[in-house]
C-alpha cells in the first residue's frame, strides 16, 4: 500500500504547477507547439491550419516554399522585443504565402503589439496571397503600411 501513495506524491511534486504546451497549428493529423515548427514540418503545397490563438514571439517565420495559412477562426500575434521584426518573411523565389480563414465567422486574424513590427516581409519575386482573414497593424495604423517590401536580390 505504501508504494502507489509514494508514486502518487512522487508525480504531484514532479508535475505540480507545470503547465504543458497547447498545441497551436496542425499539419494533416500531426499537431505542433509553435507555428514556427508546424511551418518547418508542412510540405510544398500542403497546408498550416491554426488550432489555437498564439504568440509569435522570438525570431521571423521563414517562408521559403508554397503553403497555405489557413487561420480557422483564431489570431496569431507577433510580440517581439527588437523593433522591424516580422511575423513572416517570404523569401525570394521560392517564398510563396497564401493565408485563409475557414472559419465560419472569418475572425481569424494576423496582428503585432509594437508599432514598430511588421507582419510580412516580402522579398523579391516573394509571392503573397491573401484569400480570408484580417490583418491589424499598429504600422498600418501609423504609417499605413502593414507589409516590408524588399527590394533585395
Amino acid at each position: 500500500m505504501k508504494k502507489p501513495i509514494f508514486f502518487i506524491c512522487l508525480f504531484f511534486l514532479v508535475f505540480a504547477g507545470k503547465t504543458f504546451a497547447e498545441d497551436v497549428a496542425r499539419v494533416g493529423d500531426a499537431t505542433y507547439a509553435s507555428l514556427a515548427a508546424a511551418v518547418s514540418a508542412v510540405p510544398s503545397g500542403g497546408t498550416v491550419t491554426m488550432i489555437a490563438d498564439t504568440e509569435v514571439t522570438n525570431g521571423t517565420i521563414s517562408v521559403g516554399k508554397t503553403f497555405t495559412l489557413d487561420l480557422n477562426g483564431k489570431t496569431l500575434i507577433g510580440n517581439f522585443t527588437g523593433s522591424y521584426a516580422t511575423v513572416f518573411d517570404v523569401q525570394k523565389t521560392s517564398g510563396n504565402l497564401t493565408i485563409e480563414d475557414s472559419s465560419e465567422e472569418q475572425s481569424g486574424k494576423i496582428t503585432c503589439v509594437d508599432k514598430g513590427q511588421y507582419i510580412i516581409l516580402i522579398s523579391v519575386h516573394g509571392m503573397f496571397t491573401m484569400n480570408g482573414g484580417t490583418i491589424i497593424s499598429p504600422s498600418m495604423l501609423q504609417r499605413q503600411r502593414p507589409f516590408w517590401l524588399s527590394m533585395v536580390e
